[in-house]
Order: C-alpha cells, then structure tokens, then sequence
C-alpha cells in the first residue's frame, strides 16, 4: 500500500518538432539539476531510452515526449520520492506548461487531482511500448561530456547559442504549441436527435489543431460520374489493409443512402470529405466522420498537401461539453437551399442554431447571405480591381461587415481578405496589400495552422507582397510598404485601409 503522488502530463505530447524541442530543453534542465546526483542515472543498457530516479518506486522519464504520460512514485513512510517529484514538477512546468498536472492521493478530491489523469493499464501500455521501442533509438556519443552519452547528446547542442535565436525560437514555439494537442480533448458521444458526434471534454481555445487525419482510402469526388463497380473495388481494397477495429468503424458510420447503392457505396457517398476545395478525390476518415453538420459551425475542415492529411481546427474558442462541428456545404446559401441540399444529399433535416432562428430573423439572415453571395462574385471580377479598384475595396468592405454580422469566421474570412490584397496590389499598393496579406495569414493560420500551403503562401506576401503576380497591373494606388501609417488610431486606420474618404 502507501500514498502515491505525481504528475501527469495531459494531453500527451505529440511528437512534433515544436513539442520535441520544448522536451529537448526540459530534459537538458532535468539533467543538469541531477548530474552529480547519485540516485538519478541512465543505465548503459537503457541509455538513450529513459532517466531512471533510484528513489522510491523508480520512476522514470523517457527520452521520446509522446512516451512521457506519468512522473510518479510512493512518497509514503521512508520513501525519499517526494523532493524528486516536487524537483522535476517544477522543471516539467516551465517547460511543458499546462499539460503538466499534479496529483497526490493525500487530496481527496476524489477525481483527477488525487488519482491523475489516467489509469495505470495506460502508463504501463506506454512503458512497454517505450522499451519495445528502445532498440531504435540512436544516440550520438560523440558528443560526450557528461554524466550520460544521451545526456550529453541534449547538452552539447545547446553551447554557445545566441540568446535572442533562443528568444525567437521560444515565441515561435510558443505561437506553435496550440497547434498540437491530441484527440483526447474530444470525445465521440451520443447527441439527441443526431446519433453520435464530436464533444469538446475540456476548454479548447480558437485555433487549435484538433485532428490531423489520413484517409483509409480515396475515391472520386463525384461518385455519382463513376463506374460504381470499380468504386467499390476501391473501397474493399482500402478496409483490407486497416485493422479489424477500422474496419467496424467505417460500418458504423451513417448512410443516408439506404440499401440503394449497397453499404459500401452508401457510407462513402455520405461520410467522404474533399481533398481540397477543386480535388477530382474524397477520402474516408473515420474519426473526422463523426463530426456532425452545423450551418454556424464552430470548425472547419482543410486537407493539408504538405501533411497528406485532413486537418480540423477550431475557430472559436469551444467550451466544455460543446459540440464540435463543421459545414458540409460550400458558399452562402438560404435556409431553404441549405435544407434541400442537406436532406438530398445526407438525408436529414438541419436544426441548428442558424436554421432555428425565428421567422423574421430567419428572413433577415437569408437577405445578408444573398448580399454575401452577391458582393463575393462582384469582387471576383476581374475587370473590376482594376477599372474601379475603389469601388470594389469597399465592396469588400461590406462584404467583411456582413460576414461578421453572421457570425462567420471560417475560411470566407480569410479569402476576403485575400481578395482586398489582389486589389491593393495589382493596383501598386504595396502598403495595403502588405496589411491585408497579415490579415489573411493570421486569419488562415487560425483555421488550418502555420503548416498548410496557403498560410505559408500568405506568410511570403505579408512579408513581400510585391512577390504577387498581380503586382504593377496598374499603378494607380502605387505606394511603398514603409508608407503603412502605423502612427493612426484604429478607427483612422481603418478608414485609410479601405479608402474609406476616396
């Protein structure tokens, strides 16, 4: 028996660069604290593998981050654990921050904070699959010079640094970290009225990564083109080469198309996602088909080419408890077309928030996405941005306001900034162009992270917008970036951004 404490590291880290770095430098700092520390050590047969504290029940910190869930050992009677477990407590949450949660049996709160977040069937799954793991780690010995060639392999590359590179890596890191957090901040639950769906089992701020998913197999956007046979075939391949739990998952997925086309055919045509907004392929993705449709969504979807994955972020911040959920239409459409399209296509009726609204709110909503669709077209011509330039930024101007009158924050965000860019800079104007290219990334970057394609096209035009093809069309409006007048007040800001007094 005994009194256990610990801490718990929640979510679990992936293992990504931005997270591998920041527990790069947390076990240079554990290292460096216990170096002449006799109790703490790296056994030469798991150097490499974990940092072994001699003390109490042996607990132990593994060198890969996705491994570390628990810190822990009896601190009861003559156990000399706990100066250990309040040392590296400490180091893991300046390091780890949030993720870092403490636990002792002594609280008696009776959930998470006495016994941890997780149970011990998981930490000793994890444990094994750390030394099973143990022979494919390498290490570089010739870095040595301390106490462990592992440990030195961490210390060595850390000499003579600059401290503002360090400085700008952390905030990079910093600005990064949101982007990865791990599924278990949802959880796949009945909803009335809707079968299962996606619900948020802690807080989850505006822009973080919830999902970075490969498709179990790809078939043709437009199913209904296809030779339907050979679709099939697609997909029979495509479950023989996932696990039998897959295989369950994807049959119990919805089919709104009955026995018409067969269970195959039927799952696919309702759950498959585009891979890209002009992709000629679809793919199947098991967990993201479990989140459910909203008008007012609250996430949005991307297929990441860089990553080869379908990515979901959050746009907002979501509560616990809430429901995750994502559009399954495409543009601004009324409540009448909207219910038509989803009852065709995906055989329900929609009563989200948006479609819910009282008649008169309803006829209002309808009269501001008709105006969307009508001014998002106007912006699209061409001729326009550079016939009647001012004309057409301060239509997208209107454009802004009445997507922020309908609570829209997806992707129409950021294309309609993109699109006050193109007429900043085919018009010369660096200094706009410049301004709305931030606006756009920052905007892109909310809903589909710094990784993806067009948040890193955006990134090179916010920093050389003159890098744009459209650039010096005309040079109407031509003005350098330094002339961005920096000095005004929001408002005036404003004004001078959408040539508002023009």
């Amino acid at each position: 028996m005994g009194i256990d404490c610990g801490f718990d590291i929640y979510p679990p880290l992936e293992p990504t660069p931005s997270n591998q770095e920041k527990y790069k430098k947390f076990l240079i700092e554990v290292l460096r604290t216990y170096e002449t520390d006799n109790d703490v050590c790296v056994e030469p047969e798991w150097e490499g593998v974990y940092i072994e504290f001699m003390v109490g029940e042996h607990p132990t910190i593994p060198y890969n981050c996705e491994h570390f869930l628990r810190f822990s050992s009896k601190v009861s009677g003559r156990s000399t654990a706990r100066p250990y477990i309040d040392g590296v407590h400490n180091i893991a949450k300046k390091w780890l921050g949030d993720r870092v949660q403490f636990w002792d049996e002594m609280t008696e709160t009776y959930d998470h904070r006495q016994w941890g977040r997780y149970d011990w069937n998981e930490i000793r799954a994890a444990r094994k699959t750390m030394v099973e793991q143990a022979g494919k780690i390498k290490v570089h010995k010739e870095e040595v010079g301390t106490s462990s060639a592992a440990g030195v392999a961490l210390l060595g590359k850390q000499e003579g640094k600059p401290k503002q590179d360090e400085e700008q890596k952390e905030e990079s890191e910093t600005k990064q970290e949101k982007d990865w957090v791990g599924d278990r901040l949802f959880a796949v639950k009945p909803i009335p009225g809707k079968g299962l769906g996606v619900i948020a089992t802690s807080k989850i701020p505006k822009g973080t990564r919830l999902l970075s998913e490969s498709p179990i197999f790809k078939v043709p956007r437009n199913m209904s083109n296809a030779d339907f046979r050979a679709v099939e075939g697609i997909i029979v391949e495509g479950l023989k080469t996932v696990s039998k739990d897959q295989q369950r998952a994807f049959f119990s997925l919805h089919n709104s198309h009955g026995k018409s086309r067969g269970p195959f055919l039927g799952i696919a045509k309702t759950n498959v996602l585009p891979l890209g907004s002009d992709a000629l392929q679809g793919g199947l993705f098991l967990e993201a088909s479990r989140i459910n449709h909203s008008c007012r969504h609250n996430a949005q979807s991307t297929w990441n080419v860089n990553l080869n994955q379908l990515t979901i972020h959050v746009f907002e911040d979501v509560e616990e408890g809430k429901e995750i959920t994502i559009s399954y239409l495409d543009g601004s459409k009324g409540y009448k077309t909207r219910q038509v399209v989803l009852k065709n296509k995906f055989g329900f009726n929609c009563e989200c928030q948006l479609c819910s609204l009282p008649l008169d709110q309803r006829i209002q909503s309808d009269q501001r996405l008709d105006e969307i669709t009508r001014l998002d077209d106007s912006i699209g011509d061409g001729m326009r941005i550079t016939s009647t330039p001012i004309a057409c930024l301060h239509d997208a101007y209107r454009l802004l306001q009445l997507l922020e009158d309908e609570r829209v924050a997806d992707a129409r965000i950021p294309r309609l900034y993109y699109d006050a860019l193109q007429i900043a800079i085919a018009n010369g104007d660096q200094a706009r162009a410049k301004t709305f290219a931030e606006r756009a990334y920052a905007a892109r970057v909310v809903l589909e992270g710094d990784d993806s394609p067009k948040s890193i096209r955006l990134k090179g035009f916010a920093e050389r917008p003159a890098d744009h093809n459209l650039y010096g069309t005309t040079t109407k409006w031509k003005q350098a970036v330094k002339k961005i007048p920096r000095e005004l007040g929001e408002r005036e800001f404003e004004d001078w951004l959408w040539r508002k007094k023009s």
